[in-house]
This record gives C-alpha cells, structure tokens and sequence, in this order.
C-alpha cells in the first residue's frame, strides 16, 4: 500500500471528527472516518443512503426550508457550481441528530460541505461533521446559571422594596399558608385549596413578590378551569397540582434564604 494512502487510512481512523463522502445517488462511499460511526451510532455506514443515516434523524429539528435545500443539493449534482452555491447558503449548518435506532442517542452537529468537482460537475460531496453536544450543553448550563443568578437579584431587589414594617408580617404569613396548602393538597380540599393560593398570591403581590404572585396565580387558574367530571364534580388532576405546588414551594424557598440572610446581616 502506497505510503500516502496508508497515512490517508490512519487519519480517518484516528482523527475525531466526522469525514464522509456520499455520491450523486446519495450513496455514502466506502472511505469515511471511523468517528462516523460513533456519531451516528451505528456500524458500516459505506453504501447506505445519507438520507437514511443523516437526515431523516435530524429533519424534525431542521429549520424551515433547510431539509428541502439539502434535497436540492441532491438535484443539482450535475449542474454547474454557480448553481450549487446559490443552493449552499440555505443548507442546514448545525444539526440536532436523535438516532432512530439507538435510545438515547442526541447529538448536536455542526456540518460544513466540500463538492468534490470534475470538470465543472458536482461528482461527490463531501461532509465534515463535529460533535459540538459538550459544547453546546456547557453553554446552556452557563446560560442557566446566568438566569439563576438574575433571578436571584431580583428576588433581592423585591425582599429590600418591601416596607420594613409590613416584610416580617408577610414572610409569616406566606409561611404558614405554605404549610397549609401543602396539607390541604395532600387532602384534595378544593375549597381550601383555592383560599389559600389566594390569600398566599395576595400576599405576595402586596410584598412585590412578581413571580410568586404570579405562580400563585397560575395554580389557583388551573383548579377553577377544571372541567366537569361525570360526577358533576370537577375532574382536578391533583398530581398536576401538587407538581406545581412544589414550583410555587422552590420560589418561597429562595426568598425565604435571602430574607434570612437580609435579617442576619442587620443583627
């Protein structure tokens, strides 16, 4: 075997980033980067169709027109280059892979194409493809923390808002109807149940308490927008329920640690 193509050999089976070639009829080619199959989760990918490997995985979360383009580009691989560029701009650029024959398996892709060209004819394309899932998951994970950290000032701004004299009377107030409630969930009292997500919504709103007040609000619409059950009796999920009582609950959570810490640092 020549030197360079034993060195060509090497490369895709060692390099981590998907390399691969696929022909006019779409059939993918027989040299592709070993990395292939751990990205698409699957053995012996040469001969089998890139609409079966790539894109039908990817096309729900495809942006509108980009499934169509990438179609297109299959179209015209016996046009001239001007034509396939003009169709390049609109080919999807990052994909979302979600492998149909492995659970579990999600990947963010980030795609670029190559046309190998002869004579001024598209003869094959080429795809290089980078697993960027870690990078794209740190970046959510750093933009969550972000929206933490807002939040949380803003439950500060809204703790240091409230008149001195009325905050204490609130927090005890909200407290021990967020006792309640939980109780009075666990018991499915629909009566009682609305009284207190009233009274803790009115409480929170008279604070400043936005998001409070407002999730308060939601789980007090959620049990009257009940429909009528056969009993004539409304049909309240109260797991549905309970799930958002443990969202109101976190919220409380966080304004009662920066209230204590507030209260700490005056002492």
């Amino acid at each position: 075997m020549p030197k360079d193509e034993e060195n060509h050999k090497f490369l895709l089976k060692v390099i981590p980033v998907g390399i691969l070639e696929f022909d006019r009829e779409g059939v993918i080619c027989p040299d592709y980067s070993t990395f292939c199959e751990w990205i698409f989760a699957t053995k012996n990918i040469a001969g089998r169709s890139i609409d079966d490997v790539l894109l039908k995985p990817c096309r729900a979360r495809m942006k509108l027109g980009e499934a169509e383009a990438f179609e297109l580009m299959r179209e015209q691989f016996s046009a001239l280059q001007l034509k396939f560029e003009e169709v390049q701009i609109h080919l999807p650029k990052q994909l979302f892979f979600v492998s149909l024959e492995v659970a579990g398996v999600e990947r963010s892709l980030k795609v670029t194409y190559h046309p190998i060209w002869v004579q001024s004819v598209l003869e094959k394309m080429m795809l290089v493809i980078e697993d960027q899932t870690e990078l794209l998951n740190a970046k959510q994970v750093q933009s969550k923390n972000k929206s933490e950290v807002e939040l949380g000032l803003v439950r500060l701004m809204q703790l240091r808002s409230c008149a001195e004299d009325i905050l204490p009377i609130v927090m005890d107030e909200i407290s021990g109807l967020m006792e309640l409630l939980g109780d009075q969930i666990s018991k499915k009292e629909e009566s009682a149940v609305l009284s207190s997500l009233h009274s803790i919504k009115g409480n929170a709103l008279a604070a400043g308490f936005a998001l409070m007040g407002r999730q308060a609000q939601e789980n007090e619409s959620y049990i009257k927008a009940a429909p009528l059950g056969a009993s004539l009796q409304k049909d309240i999920n109260w797991g549905t329920v309970a799930a958002m009582y443990q969202v109101l609950t976190a919220e409380w959570r966080e304004l009662q640690s920066i209230y204590k810490a507030l209260v700490a640092k005056r002492l």
